[in-house]
């Protein structure tokens, strides 16, 4: 076979372009280009021995490669790869990698449920200039602000929830959204600050100097419990408006199973119908729906689509 082979990928060209490299026990390295991001397969008579792209290598760096539409190929033979990291036969190679993207495909099914938030995704060097994508996520697209989640969303545009889950799921396998990792216990406690700092604000107007006696009331019934909330060694502070946290090792589920017990508490201390929270507490959105499901208070504010 000729020193060098170049040509524009398109789909299924990758594969067919392995295989006939294979079949000629060809040595050397076959590079892809697409804009400023590069990929490359090295071969020794007919064997890939190392593969990489961007910060991935052998298996994963070629299921990405696969999803190469556009851009260019130019293989140069004698050329000595830097590494062996696998030696494998190109059949067996592309089904682990065709593999790999089901798997991929299906984890991210599963990670995608009615409270997920997804938020767009910075265009990176490796992404198609042309996208092909359905109409419902088009529609979609435009809600994706990283604060509603696909629950919200569906009742914004009035569709079940499964038509924007596929929908969701298409904008993920293309890499135009990322997936909203899990909030943090700081993230918890700004929500909670501010929320506290309304109720604060509402029983200070009925019942002036009251709040912060009950308040402190309350963290010393619970503090046996909820060791973060006993008032003479605080490792959570209320002060007006804000939740500071004093340590850095406090579990998201048991910060927020105190707090809510500590407003059920403080309902009861100040005779406050619980009728009334989501008045109290609502008004001016109080935080994104993923983070008042996160901190427990979507039980106290009724949110409207």
């Amino acid at each position: 076979m000729s020193n060098a082979i170049q040509g524009q990928l398109a789909e299924g060209v990758l594969a067919n372009l392995l295989q006939y490299l294979s079949f000629n026990q060809a040595s050397g390295c076959l590079t892809l280009m697409q804009d400023d991001t590069q990929g490359s397969i090295y071969f020794e008579q007919g064997n890939v021995v190392h593969i990489v792209s961007a910060t991935e290598i052998d298996v994963a760096a070629l299921s990405r490669l696969l999803n190469w539409t556009t851009g260019q190929f130019r293989f140069q033979s004698r050329v000595v790869p830097p590494r062996r990291t696998t030696k494998i036969s190109v059949d067996r190679l592309l089904l682990q990698a065709s593999y790999e993207a089901d798997v991929s495909a299906m984890d991210s099914r599963r990670r995608l449920t009615e409270t997920s938030v997804l938020t767009p995704a910075s265009m990176s060097a490796d992404a198609p200039h042309t996208v092909e994508m359905t109409l419902r996520a088009v529609q979609i697209l435009r809600y994706l602000d990283g604060h509603n989640t696909l629950a919200d969303i569906a009742r914004l545009l009035k569709l079940p929830i499964d038509e924007v889950l596929k929908a969701a799921h298409e904008l993920l396998e293309q890499r135009l959204v990322t997936l909203t990792e899990a909030p943090t216990t700081q993230q918890i406690a700004e929500v909670w600050g501010r929320a506290l700092g309304r109720f604060e604000g509402y029983v200070e107007q009925k019942h002036p100097g009251t709040f912060r006696k009950g308040w402190v009331k309350v963290c010393n019934h619970l503090a046996d419990d909820y060791p973060a909330l006993d008032p003479f060694a605080p490792d959570v502070v209320y002060e007006e408006g804000e939740l500071i946290l004093e340590v850095e090792d406090l579990e998201p589920e048991e910060f927020t199973e105190a707090l809510v017990l500590a407003v059920q508490h403080l309902v009861r201390l100040f005779r406050i119908e619980p009728e009334k929270l989501p008045a109290i507490l609502g008004g001016e959105r109080l935080a994104p729906s993923y983070l008042l499901e996160a901190a427990g208070l979507d039980t106290f504010i009724r949110r409207s689509p």
